[in-house]
């Protein structure tokens, strides 16, 4: 069978965030051929794409994306004969082992009721997905919530709530570390079955996410903070940005740097083994001390769609046009 060879390097592309490192589970390091779709699977996400090749199996996705990205011909004529896929293209002949028995489900999703999504759900879940705990803390906390018309984040030290633009039919438990990838593929409806939510992007790709079988806590309530509101530096960011050089990394590879409000100032610095960098600038604050340990990237997110904070008893507070950001001062 013949296929454009761009054409089948854009879908692979698309399918690589399925694929393991490690073989978790039987073929989650391949890409997974059934007739007229491909897809990937780690166990707890699943991408699929339509894109018929007339024959089933599991192919070796490091290798064979490898080999069709190096080739150079237009097409590309595949061919099964004894185990093993044959390729060709231009001057370029390939054979790459092939298990021909799948042992994976497809996941079908026909037949399922699909439920629009706001048109900002994949960009705020991405938002709030920087206050999110640590799976090995806590599985549901690891979780961002859409419901009705917000999505909310808590690691028990943070909170962001952020409003979407329409309300959630269904409401959504999503693990966060599949946010970003969601905000690529643009989702525009979602399905939910009793073991998968199902996202239906932009080219007919379904990304579809083990569901998490446990109850958001409520934190509504957290985000009821009074106390005195204070103007922000104009200049922080600039500061944040300077501070992030020598950030601070943690196990999970994200970026932190302190932010200290003492009497008439607040200062930014950066900390790490090869040195450190701080700047202060002049505040109305004449509270005790505070040191707050942040993300700059989000942070700096935050800084740009507002400039004051609520200085509460327990908690700093955070708000915007269409969010509200919450930090604990209690540790």
């Amino acid at each position: 069978m013949k296929v454009s060879r761009k054409a089948l390097l854009d879908a692979l592309t698309v399918l690589k965030p399925g694929v393991s490192n490690k073989e978790w589970i039987e073929h989650s390091t391949h890409f997974i051929f059934i007739n007229d779709f491909i897809f990937t699977t780690d166990g707890m996400i699943n991408i699929s794409v339509p894109f018929t090749v007339g024959f089933t199996g599991a192919v070796q996705a490091d290798k064979l994306f490898a080999v069709i990205n190096k080739m150079t011909g237009v097409d590309i004529d595949f061919e099964v004969a004894q185990n093993e896929l044959l390729l060709k293209c231009g001057r370029t002949r390939a054979g790459i082992k092939i298990d021909p028995d799948i042992k994976l489900l497809f996941l079908k999703t026909e037949g399922l009721k699909r439920i629009t999504l706001p048109s900002d759900f994949a960009e705020a879940a991405e938002f709030c997905s920087f206050s999110v705990a640590n799976k090995a803390e806590s599985l549901i906390l690891s979780c961002v919530y859409a419901k009705d018309d917000y999505i909310v984040s808590c690691d028990n030290y943070r909170l962001t709530k952020k409003t979407l633009s329409e309300p959630m039919e269904s409401p959504v438990i999503l693990p966060a570390v599949y946010t970003l990838l969601l905000a690529k593929y643009k989702p525009v409806e979602y399905a939910i079955d009793i073991a998968w939510i199902h996202f239906f992007c932009c080219d007919d790709v379904v990304v579809s996410c083990r569901r998490v079988n446990e109850v958001y806590p409520d934190v509504d309530k957290f985000f009821q903070i009074e106390g005195a509101t204070i103007k922000i530096p104009s200049k922080l960011l600039i500061g944040i940005e300077k501070a992030e050089i020598l950030a601070s990394v943690d196990d999970q590879k994200h970026k932190f740097i302190t932010l200290t409000f003492s009497q008439g100032k607040v200062t930014c610095k950066g900390e790490e083994a090869v040195g450190w960098i701080e700047e202060s600038y002049k505040m109305d604050y004449t509270g005790e001390e505070l040191v707050l340990k942040i993300q700059p990237h989000h942070f700096m997110e935050i800084l740009r769609h507002l400039d004051t904070v609520v200085l509460g008893e327990s908690a700093l507070l955070f708000s915007g046009a269409d969010f509200k950001h919450v930090i604990s001062l209690m540790g």
